[in-house]
Protein backbone atom coordinates (compact mmCIF):
# COMPACT_ATOMS: atom_id res chain seq x y z
CA UNK A 1 0.00 0.00 0.00
CA UNK A 2 1.20 3.32 -1.08
CA UNK A 3 1.86 5.95 1.94
CA UNK A 4 0.39 9.74 1.38
CA UNK A 5 2.33 12.31 3.04
CA UNK A 6 0.11 15.24 3.57
CA UNK A 7 -0.40 18.23 5.91
CA UNK A 8 -3.76 19.85 6.78
CA UNK A 9 -4.69 23.23 8.34
CA UNK A 10 -7.89 24.81 9.85
CA UNK A 11 -9.16 28.05 9.76
CA UNK A 12 -7.82 30.28 12.42
CA UNK A 13 -8.69 33.90 14.00
CA UNK A 14 -9.39 34.82 17.57
CA UNK A 15 -12.63 34.97 19.08
CA UNK A 16 -13.63 38.30 18.52
CA UNK A 17 -12.61 38.05 14.67
CA UNK A 18 -14.67 35.05 14.37
CA UNK A 19 -17.86 36.62 15.92
CA UNK A 20 -17.67 39.15 13.15
CA UNK A 21 -16.67 36.38 10.27
CA UNK A 22 -18.96 35.64 7.56
CA UNK A 23 -17.08 32.47 6.65
CA UNK A 24 -19.07 29.61 6.91
CA UNK A 25 -17.54 26.65 7.36
CA UNK A 26 -17.77 23.11 5.79
CA UNK A 27 -19.38 20.06 7.01
CA UNK A 28 -16.67 18.75 9.16
CA UNK A 29 -14.43 21.63 8.37
CA UNK A 30 -12.50 23.16 12.18
CA UNK A 31 -12.71 26.48 13.22
CA UNK A 32 -9.92 27.42 15.82
CA UNK A 33 -10.08 30.52 18.34
CA UNK A 34 -6.33 31.58 18.76
CA UNK A 35 -6.62 32.99 22.07
CA UNK A 36 -8.91 30.76 23.74
CA UNK A 37 -7.77 27.25 21.97
CA UNK A 38 -11.59 26.33 21.46
CA UNK A 39 -12.64 25.07 18.29
CA UNK A 40 -16.12 24.04 16.38
CA UNK A 41 -16.92 21.61 13.46
CA UNK A 42 -18.59 23.32 10.38
CA UNK A 43 -22.13 22.01 9.32
CA UNK A 44 -21.88 23.73 5.58
CA UNK A 45 -24.79 26.30 6.57
CA UNK A 46 -24.40 28.06 9.91
CA UNK A 47 -22.03 30.65 10.47
CA UNK A 48 -19.32 30.14 13.15
CA UNK A 49 -21.60 32.15 15.76
CA UNK A 50 -24.04 29.87 15.70
CA UNK A 51 -21.94 26.93 15.69
CA UNK A 52 -21.76 24.78 18.90
CA UNK A 53 -18.04 24.10 20.69
CA UNK A 54 -16.97 20.58 19.71
CA UNK A 55 -15.33 20.35 23.02
CA UNK A 56 -18.78 21.02 24.55
CA UNK A 57 -17.33 23.50 27.14
CA UNK A 58 -20.57 25.70 27.26
CA UNK A 59 -22.38 22.62 27.93
CA UNK A 60 -20.28 20.22 30.39
CA UNK A 61 -18.34 22.97 32.08
CA UNK A 62 -20.61 25.94 31.70
CA UNK A 63 -21.47 25.79 35.28
CA UNK A 64 -18.16 26.05 36.19
CA UNK A 65 -17.04 28.81 33.66
CA UNK A 66 -20.67 30.83 34.17
CA UNK A 67 -18.87 33.18 36.76
CA UNK A 68 -15.24 33.74 34.73
CA UNK A 69 -14.88 35.85 31.70
CA UNK A 70 -12.28 34.80 29.21
CA UNK A 71 -9.16 36.81 28.14
CA UNK A 72 -10.82 38.77 25.16
CA UNK A 73 -13.61 39.85 27.52
CA UNK A 74 -10.97 40.97 30.48
CA UNK A 75 -9.19 43.06 28.13
CA UNK A 76 -12.42 44.48 26.48
CA UNK A 77 -13.72 45.29 30.07
CA UNK A 78 -10.34 47.01 31.04
CA UNK A 79 -10.36 48.82 27.54
CA UNK A 80 -13.68 50.06 28.85
CA UNK A 81 -12.47 50.91 32.52
CA UNK A 82 -9.69 53.15 31.13
CA UNK A 83 -11.62 55.24 28.64
CA UNK A 84 -14.68 55.64 31.76
CA UNK A 85 -11.66 57.05 33.96
CA UNK A 86 -9.65 58.85 31.40
CA UNK A 87 -13.26 60.85 30.94
CA UNK A 88 -13.47 61.98 34.74
CA UNK A 89 -12.50 65.46 35.33
CA UNK A 90 -9.60 66.31 36.88
CA UNK A 91 -9.68 68.30 39.61
CA UNK A 92 -7.22 70.80 41.27
CA UNK A 93 -7.15 72.75 44.93
CA UNK A 94 -6.75 76.00 44.71
CA UNK A 95 -6.59 78.17 48.59
CA UNK A 96 -8.01 81.24 48.40
CA UNK A 97 -8.93 84.27 50.89
CA UNK A 98 -12.39 85.23 49.38
CA UNK A 99 -14.04 83.55 46.03
CA UNK A 100 -13.32 85.51 42.89
CA UNK A 101 -16.33 86.88 40.77
CA UNK A 102 -15.88 83.59 38.30
CA UNK A 103 -14.33 79.95 38.77
CA UNK A 104 -12.83 77.47 36.93
CA UNK A 105 -14.88 74.21 36.57
CA UNK A 106 -12.31 71.77 37.14
CA UNK A 107 -11.11 73.34 39.95
CA UNK A 108 -11.95 73.11 43.92
CA UNK A 109 -11.86 75.74 45.86
CA UNK A 110 -10.66 76.55 49.52
CA UNK A 111 -12.38 79.36 51.50
CA UNK A 112 -10.38 79.74 55.03
CA UNK A 113 -12.13 80.29 57.50
CA UNK A 114 -9.57 80.48 60.32
CA UNK A 115 -6.03 80.30 60.73
CA UNK A 116 -6.02 78.01 64.00
CA UNK A 117 -4.22 74.78 64.26
CA UNK A 118 -7.43 73.56 63.10
CA UNK A 119 -8.32 75.23 59.91
CA UNK A 120 -11.88 75.53 58.49
CA UNK A 121 -11.79 75.63 54.83
CA UNK A 122 -15.73 76.22 53.00
CA UNK A 123 -15.31 74.23 49.38
CA UNK A 124 -16.87 75.57 46.26
CA UNK A 125 -16.92 74.75 42.65
CA UNK A 126 -17.90 76.89 39.92
CA UNK A 127 -21.42 74.95 38.19
CA UNK A 128 -23.73 76.54 35.49
CA UNK A 129 -21.62 79.64 35.99
CA UNK A 130 -22.80 80.35 39.46
CA UNK A 131 -20.70 78.89 43.16
CA UNK A 132 -21.95 75.96 44.72
CA UNK A 133 -20.68 75.15 48.08
CA UNK A 134 -20.05 71.40 48.50
CA UNK A 135 -19.23 71.77 52.34
CA UNK A 136 -16.78 72.66 54.83
CA UNK A 137 -13.35 70.86 54.95
CA UNK A 138 -11.55 70.82 58.21
CA UNK A 139 -7.68 70.77 57.91
CA UNK A 140 -5.70 69.70 60.91
CA UNK A 141 -2.25 71.94 61.28
CA UNK A 142 -1.58 71.40 64.79
CA UNK A 143 0.93 68.56 64.07
CA UNK A 144 2.86 71.21 61.00
CA UNK A 145 5.08 74.02 61.55
CA UNK A 146 4.31 77.20 59.65
CA UNK A 147 7.44 78.47 57.66
CA UNK A 148 8.45 81.58 60.36
CA UNK A 149 8.74 78.71 62.63
CA UNK A 150 10.63 76.66 60.95
CA UNK A 151 13.12 79.28 60.13
CA UNK A 152 13.63 80.06 63.75
CA UNK A 153 13.77 76.01 64.69
CA UNK A 154 16.89 76.13 61.91
CA UNK A 155 18.16 79.42 63.48
CA UNK A 156 17.91 78.20 67.26
CA UNK A 157 19.93 75.31 66.16
CA UNK A 158 22.36 77.06 64.18
CA UNK A 159 23.92 78.86 67.00
CA UNK A 160 23.58 76.20 69.57
CA UNK A 161 25.62 73.41 67.82
CA UNK A 162 27.39 71.75 70.90
CA UNK A 163 31.51 72.01 70.64
CA UNK A 164 31.14 68.19 70.51
CA UNK A 165 29.57 68.25 67.56
CA UNK A 166 31.93 70.05 65.62
CA UNK A 167 35.14 68.08 63.83
CA UNK A 168 38.25 70.48 64.09
CA UNK A 169 41.21 70.28 61.35
CA UNK A 170 44.47 72.29 60.66
CA UNK A 171 42.53 74.96 59.45
CA UNK A 172 39.63 74.86 61.71
CA UNK A 173 40.18 75.27 65.73
CA UNK A 174 38.65 76.37 68.77
CA UNK A 175 40.45 79.61 70.09
CA UNK A 176 40.27 81.15 73.98
CA UNK A 177 39.33 84.40 75.10
CA UNK A 178 42.90 83.89 76.29
CA UNK A 179 44.33 83.52 73.07
CA UNK A 180 42.68 86.04 71.45
CA UNK A 181 43.64 88.67 73.87
CA UNK A 182 47.34 87.84 73.04
CA UNK A 183 46.61 87.82 69.32
CA UNK A 184 44.73 91.21 69.63
CA UNK A 185 47.48 92.57 71.74
CA UNK A 186 50.63 91.66 69.32
CA UNK A 187 52.69 94.16 67.48
CA UNK A 188 50.85 95.43 64.74
CA UNK A 189 52.91 95.63 61.71
CA UNK A 190 56.06 98.08 61.41
CA UNK A 191 56.78 100.61 58.76
CA UNK A 192 59.90 101.02 57.88
CA UNK A 193 61.43 104.22 56.24
CA UNK A 194 64.10 103.69 53.82
CA UNK A 195 66.01 107.09 55.52
CA UNK A 196 65.90 108.77 58.53
CA UNK A 197 63.56 111.69 58.77
CA UNK A 198 62.86 114.29 61.59
CA UNK A 199 59.15 114.21 61.14
CA UNK A 200 58.85 110.53 60.82
CA UNK A 201 58.45 108.18 64.00
CA UNK A 202 58.47 105.21 61.83
CA UNK A 203 61.80 103.05 62.52
CA UNK A 204 64.67 103.39 59.58
CA UNK A 205 66.12 100.12 57.34
CA UNK A 206 69.48 98.57 58.51
CA UNK A 207 70.47 99.68 54.76
CA UNK A 208 68.80 103.58 55.17
CA UNK A 209 70.84 103.97 58.88
CA UNK A 210 74.27 102.86 57.21
CA UNK A 211 73.78 105.13 54.06
CA UNK A 212 72.72 107.79 56.67
CA UNK A 213 75.97 107.04 58.84
CA UNK A 214 78.19 106.27 55.40
CA UNK A 215 77.18 109.88 54.44
CA UNK A 216 77.83 111.50 57.76
CA UNK A 217 81.34 109.79 57.94
CA UNK A 218 81.96 111.20 54.71
CA UNK A 219 80.69 114.87 55.73
CA UNK A 220 82.74 114.22 58.78
CA UNK A 221 85.69 112.76 56.57
CA UNK A 222 85.65 116.28 54.75
CA UNK A 223 85.51 118.64 57.24
CA UNK A 224 88.64 116.87 59.31
CA UNK A 225 90.66 117.23 56.29
CA UNK A 226 89.34 121.01 55.56
CA UNK A 227 90.90 121.65 59.51
CA UNK A 228 93.64 120.40 59.13
CA UNK A 229 94.59 122.02 55.11
CA UNK A 230 93.71 125.35 57.38
CA UNK A 231 96.22 124.43 60.07
CA UNK A 232 99.49 122.42 58.78
CA UNK A 233 100.18 123.72 55.27
CA UNK A 234 103.20 122.42 53.57
CA UNK A 235 105.21 125.28 50.88
CA UNK A 236 108.17 125.22 49.13
CA UNK A 237 109.78 128.03 51.77
CA UNK A 238 108.10 125.92 54.90
CA UNK A 239 105.49 124.56 57.24
CA UNK A 240 103.02 127.46 58.10
CA UNK A 241 101.18 126.47 61.18
CA UNK A 242 97.63 128.66 62.29
CA UNK A 243 98.59 131.32 59.12
CA UNK A 244 102.06 131.80 60.68
CA UNK A 245 105.42 130.14 58.88
CA UNK A 246 108.26 127.90 60.40
CA UNK A 247 111.84 128.23 58.38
Amino acid sequence: MATLNARFSVYTGTKAKWASSSVILLKGEIGLETDTHLFKFGDGTSAYSALPYANNISGEFGDLIADYYDKVEIDNLIDQLESEISAIPKFKIQVVENLPSSGNASTIYLVKMGTTPQQTCAEYIWVNNAWEKLGDHNLDLSNYYTKSQVDSKISDAVSNIPASNITQDSSHRFVTDSEKTTWNNKQNKLTFDSTPTASSSNPVTSGGVKTALDAQNSNLTNLINTKTANVVKYTDSGIIINGGELA
